[in-house]
């Protein structure tokens, strides 16, 4: 018999730190947590022993300070504890804080929201709560059947974090099917993702899976169906003692995973047990953990995978325990380009690391730092070999433009931007054109552009092609540059002239 445990499994950031930050406050204050802090009765039966009980509603608190769980609440219930004057402590997930974000922005847009995932779980009421309890709540591709939308409103869909990956592609794609005004944001927490992934990767390979988890707990429940369709012989328990071992030996290959809500010490106990049963050694789980996530640190930079595109950031899975966002402005300077024509989910994208942890739980990336760098070297290059660059000009400003070269934004001084001083560079804006870099000084990193000499060459060049095909008896069209007392001189392009009579 051998055993494999899942690549990820067992607690997620955000249970984890509640958890942790419940037991950190033991003795230091007379606790209750709103619902469960956790679907998982081993824990909140500790919590019980050490006083700290569960409440449905806060008209129950006394003196005692209110822990919100990682589920999440609606406003009203802060609301409340905001006017009733009683302390509280807010777990809530970073990635459900997201959602609560994002749906409420887009619900004050003035969208319809629809929202994929189990009504009656506490993180969609929670969310549900940010858009006035107006939201569309659906759970399966029939629901997204049945949904009456409106072809002249605009929709935006969020998903709950704990969603399963397959079932949610599936309803979505159904609804961009029917062509109405749908932007979809991909909500589901990277680690149910990957969780789930190799959930589904592991009991393909296996004659038995072990799910670990609390029935109660929506993601162990999702892992223990997805485990289902590949492996008949899956178990659902919330401890390794509920199986018989001696029952197993009869399968080869053993494997385990554990949902969101699962303690390491459950998990571990698992394994121990387990490979007790057989001669072989399996890797100290400990250890896996450490390999499985990475350490990062601020100014450093990293190659990461994209989760999730939306129209306003990047989501990036770093492998370390949390994910990385990168705003729309640290991915571009052109205010025309969609982001979500540059990058889609599973790309590789390098970033740079600017802050680890945004008071969400995010780590902050730059992947514009990154790409400012190499053209920055770029233009060393094209300065040292006078080479001609190609840039959109973004902005007028005091003395010259703004030019976007090589993904940098350069000065361009009014002499140069044209072939001779002109004051009124507005037709240039918008425009994208040839340029040379003038002035490079590496140490300031200051650089200026210019085209005047690329101008004149261009209309040398336009000259020279105009009188290659002039012909006499030729009708051709100008513009009247200048008025004089013998006639009027005329601009055919380049060459000026004036008619005979």
């Amino acid at each position: 018999m051998r055993v494999f445990l899942a690549e990820s499994a067992g607690f997620c950031f955000g249970v984890e730190k509640a958890v942790e930050g419940v037991y950190e406050n033991l003795g230091k204050k007379k606790m209750v947590t709103y619902g469960p802090i956790i679907h998982n009765k081993n824990i909140t039966d500790d919590l019980k022993r050490h006083n700290v009980d569960i409440i449905k509603n806060i008209d129950e608190v006394l003196d005692e300070t209110v822990v919100i769980r990682a589920h999440g609440v609606p406003p009203s219930v802060y609301e409340g504890l905001q006017e009733k004057g009683i302390d509280y402590i807010d777990y809530t997930c970073p990635f459900v804080k997201k959602i609560h974000r994002v749906a409420k922005e887009e619900y004050e847009k003035g969208k319809k929201i629809i929202i994929i995932g189990d009504s009656s779980h506490p993180e969609i009421i929670g969310i549900n709560g940010f858009t006035g309890d107006s939201s569309l709540i659906i759970n399966n591709l029939e629901e997204a059947k049945n949904l009456e939308i409106l072809p002249h409103e605009s929709y935006s869909v969020v998903v709950q974090t704990t969603f399963e990956n397959e079932k949610f592609v599936e309803m979505v794609e159904f609804l961009q099917k029917k062509n109405y005004k749908i932007d979809v944001f991909d909500t589901i927490c990277s680690a149910t993702h990957d969780r789930q992934k190799s959930a589904h990767e592991l009991s393909k390979k296996v004659d038995c899976m072990i799910v670990l988890g609390d029935k109660k707990s929506s993601n162990s429940t999702k892992l223990y169906n997805i485990c289902k369709k590949n492996c008949e012989k899956t178990y659902f328990v919330e401890n390794i003692y509920e199986i018989q071992l001696k029952n197993l030996k009869k399968y080869d290959k053993i494997g385990i995973t554990a949902g969101a809500s699962t303690p390491l010490a459950i998990i571990e106990e698992a394994v121990k047990l387990m490979t007790e049963q057989t001669n072989e050694t399996n890797e100290n789980f400990e250890q896996m953990l450490d390999e499985n996530f990475k350490t990062l640190h601020s100014g450093e930079v990293v190659t990461g995978t994209v989760i999730s595109v939306s129209e306003h950031e990047i989501s990036v899975n770093l492998g370390s325990k949390a994910d990385g966002i990168v705003t729309r402005s640290e991915v571009t300077e052109d205010d025309t380009i969609d982001i979500r024509t540059l990058f889609k989910a599973g790309d590789e994208i390098e970033v740079y690391v600017v802050k680890i942890n945004d008071g969400e739980g995010n780590v902050v990336l730059s992947h514009k730092r990154i790409s400012e760098q190499k053209n920055f070297e770029t233009l060393e290059a094209a300065f040292n070999s006078k080479a001609v660059v190609k840039g959109k000009v973004l902005d007028l400003v005091k003395g010259g433009l703004i030019a976007l070269i090589n993904g940098a934004r350069v000065f361009v001084p009014a002499s140069q931007a044209t072939s001779r001083y002109t004051e009124d560079l507005s037709p240039l804006k918008g425009m994208e054109l040839d340029f040379n870099i003038i002035e490079f000084e590496a140490e300031r990193r200051r650089v200026l552009a210019g085209r005047r000499e690329l101008a004149i060459k261009e209309e040398e060049n336009k000259k020279l092609e105009l009188l290659r095909n002039l012909k006499p008896g030729t009708d051709m069209e100008g513009e009247v540059r200048r008025i004089v007392t013998f006639g009027a001189f005329v601009d055919l392009g380049g060459i000026w002239t004036y008619p005979h009579y």
